[in-house]
């Protein structure tokens, strides 16, 4: 689940570098806005600006399902900044690693056609470590948002927080129809 958690992110980049919508959790549409993309999809402006936008759209998401107090909110949304900043830390290093390496990879998964066995290793140790990382940055997010939230509200944002990922996931399976002829 974790080793999805990072392709999730990388493939919701890429569908709205293309310009596709994501539905919320009430089935209206989140606007996407695609005014701030620059024509070089290679240049980290672009990745950064479109990485902000599915950033924006995740917690408008949350902000609109999850009700939280004014207190709760003054709480929260401190620590999930936070959260989101280190886990943006921590997919870039990984992402970052692999790339001084000369990793390639299609859909997140390394190619072992074009890898040498010591390239193989290094992409396994780096996804495990990316996984530990990920794994104690989320449960570091719960014990801190368990002293703020009530637990219901805390399991309510934890569902918000898959049913995000999914309904992503749900609508990219179907975004990019390959053509018939």
């Amino acid at each position: 689940m974790k080793k999805q958690h990072f392709f999730y992110f990388i493939f919701i980049s890429i569908l709205f570098i293309n310009g596709v919508e994501v539905y919320s959790h009430t089935n209206d549409t989140l606007p996407v806005n695609n005014s701030n993309t620059i024509q070089n999809q290679n240049s980290s402006i672009f990745i950064d600006d479109n990485c902000q936008s599915i950033m924006k759209i995740k917690k408008d998401f949350i902000s609109k399902n999850l009700k939280l107090t004014e207190k709760e909110s003054q709480q929260f949304w401190p620590i999930y900044n936070t959260y989101l900043k280190q886990e943006a830390i921590i997919y870039d290093q990984y992402k970052i690693e692999l790339e001084k390496k000369g990793i390639k990879s299609q859909k997140g998964k390394i190619i072992p056609s074009i890898s040498t066995d010591d390239q193989i290793l290094f992409y396994l140790d780096m996804y495990y470590q990316t996984r530990e990382a990920t794994t104690l940055l989320e449960q570091k997010l719960y014990l801190d948002l368990k002293k703020v939230l009530t637990p219901r509200n805390l399991l309510y944002f934890l569902d918000l927080e898959k049913s995000f990922k999914s309904r992503v996931k749900e609508k990219a399976q179907g975004a990019c129809p390959r053509s018939n002829k």
